[in-house]
């Protein structure tokens, strides 16, 4: 599983990749915040320095290429 951890200027939100619809340019990501898990479909952008999607009010770009493969633990 992908993962990626941005802090947002107050505290950390975790991004994890569910999965991507290249075709549909779709990513559903799962999204921790305080505690709460968000799963949300996202449109697939592109610029100059890579594929990202927009999160929050001031659609902030989180790019793919920051996420980092974890182990998942059961």
């Amino acid at each position: 599983m992908k993962e990626y951890i941005h802090f947002d200027g107050e505290k950390d939100i975790t991004f994890n990749v569910v999965h991507i619809d290249n075709d549909k340019q779709i990513a559903v990501i799962a999204s921790t915040y305080e505690g709460k898990i968000s799963v949300l479909e996202y449109e697939i952008k592109e610029d100059s320095d890579g594929e990202y999607f927009e999160h929050g009010h001031f659609f902030k770009k989180i790019y793919f290429n920051d996420f980092e493969e974890v182990k998942e633990v059961i």
